[in-house]
């Protein structure tokens, strides 16, 4: 699906006003450029694929002191405003010429955090066109998009590729009544208390099965997930306001996509939201993916414009990917939310991953936030994140996600026991009493060994139950 995306997205650019042709490029195993999709003037294509014009990874030769070149190697935007008296691009000076380009932009895209994993490049007819301040910002929007349409595609997605009338179908469906927001509860794992609830996006089909966010949030481009973002926040709002009139009163989380954050209405549109639903806007907790592909700056002042909304703000799978901790230090963040991947390594690899979370926690202690342990799925994955002083925690040992109709009774069944002061019985959570009293005085290395083989031997069965 990858080259169809790609084509689509230089269709578009490729109509823009002055833009004569549009391409993306990578290097062969002999370091040569070859262009993967094109759209605009088919004749620069020809040019570019030839053996003589193609550009190359080798700065020793002709073709490889061009734009194309330097934006690969220094993983940085490269432009020319005025290409024929670049003498960065003499090798191509006459043939392009005849073609009447002017200028040129080749913007790299990013792989992942060390190397870039193609070239896009925009042609231009006009001189400089490329170098005004909004084109520049035009160009890092670009970076942007294709970043997170590479990683979009780069994500898990199910073993069988989805053809393409399933997908189109997909989307026809989440946009036209099928979106589902259902939830789950976050519990204080010291009182017991349901403190909020996440609400997830769910795909209801026709014929009432559901479809898991794994299989249709990477068919999603940006303005779907800004729609998606949207239709999720109403439905959501409204169900917390449904749980008011019950007298059930939680405060509510909500994933926002990074590129739904930094689009420029996201503040105009959470904040009509919460207006025409009447609800409090400390009540609303925005969960920030974190993105290596949003610059901090960019990143703080798309957070900046929606502080005066009064809403909360999590940092989301903290422990997992990508995590700035210049973010962390400077942006106004209420909750951490520790990634479940750490969580379903406690059974099997128990020290070191208790030793990472309590790290974790500790810098919610030091810095004032709440923290969330993500992936609770048994009673001493509990007591362990507990035990090392997490504030709350999500996952299936409290609940998995329900429809929002469900969560109501699900709370009046509960009974709420204070854990505050109860002693750890289970493997895992006396482990995690032993390494947390370790900062305060000597603990033998031994016993810590013997609980950590009792908790490994008893993972199997906790995982066959």
């Amino acid at each position: 699906m990858w080259p169809d995306v790609a084509a689509a997205e230089l269709a578009t650019l490729a109509a823009l006003p002055g833009m004569l042709a549009c391409a993306t490029l990578r290097p062969d195993v002999d370091g040569v450029f070859q262009i993967e999709s094109l759209a605009g003037n088919a004749e620069l294509g020809a040019l570019l694929r030839s053996a003589e014009l193609a550009p190359r990874l080798d700065p020793a030769h002709p073709a490889g002191r061009g734009l194309v070149a330097a934006a690969w190697r220094g993983a940085r935007i490269e432009r020319s405003s005025s290409y024929l008296d670049d003498v960065r691009t003499q090798a191509w000076h006459e043939a392009l010429r005849v073609q009447r380009v002017r200028s040129i932009v080749a913007i790299p895209v990013a792989a992942d955090a060390q190397r870039s994993d193609m070239i896009l490049v925009l042609l231009g007819a006009f001189p400089r066109q490329f170098d005004a301040s909004p084109m520049q910002h035009f160009a890092q929007g670009l970076q942007r998009r294709w970043r997170e349409l590479r990683a979009s595609r780069q994500r898990r997605l199910p073993h069988a590729v989805l053809q393409q009338d399933l997908a189109q179908s997909y989307r026809e469906r989440l946009f036209s009544g099928g979106l589902e927001m259902q939830v789950q509860p976050i519990v204080d794992l010291h009182s017991g208390a349901l403190r909020k609830v996440e609400a997830l996006a769910r795909l209801r089909l026709d014929d009432g099965a559901l479809v898991p966010p794994g299989m249709f949030l990477p068919l999603l481009g940006n303005a779907e997930l800004e729609r998606l973002f949207r239709l999720g926040l109403e439905q959501a709002l409204a169900m917390l306001r449904e749980w008011d009139t019950q007298g059930l009163h939680v405060e509510l989380s909500l994933n926002l996509p990074p590129s739904t954050l930094l689009a420029a209405d996201c503040a105009n549109w959470i904040g009509d939201a919460l207006r025409a639903h009447g609800v409090a806007a400390p009540r609303l907790t925005l969960e920030l993916l974190e993105s290596e592909s949003v610059d901090d700056a960019s990143f703080a002042d798309a957070v900046a414009r929606l502080q005066p909304l009064g809403v909360r703000f999590a940092m989301d799978d903290l422990g997992a990917g990508y995590s700035s901790l210049t973010r962390l230090a400077t942006l106004p963040f209420d909750t951490l939310k520790v990634d479940q991947t750490l969580a379903a390594q406690l059974h099997t690899r128990p020290i070191d991953t208790l030793r990472l979370m309590s790290t974790l926690i500790q810098v919610g202690h030091d810095t004032r936030r709440c923290v969330v342990i993500e992936g609770l799925e048994d009673e001493a994955l509990i007591e362990a994140a507990r035990v090392l002083g997490a504030h709350e925690g999500q996952g299936y040992a409290y609940a998995r996600p329900m429809p929002a109709g469900a969560l109501p009774a699900w709370a009046a069944q509960r009974t709420v026991r204070s854990q505050a002061h109860t002693r750890p019985r289970t493997p895992l959570g006396r482990l995690a009493r032993q390494l947390r009293g370790r900062r305060h005085g000597a603990v033998d290395d031994v016993a810590l060994q013997r609980l950590a083989e009792e908790v490994v031997a008893a993972a199997p069965e906790r995982a066959g139950a």
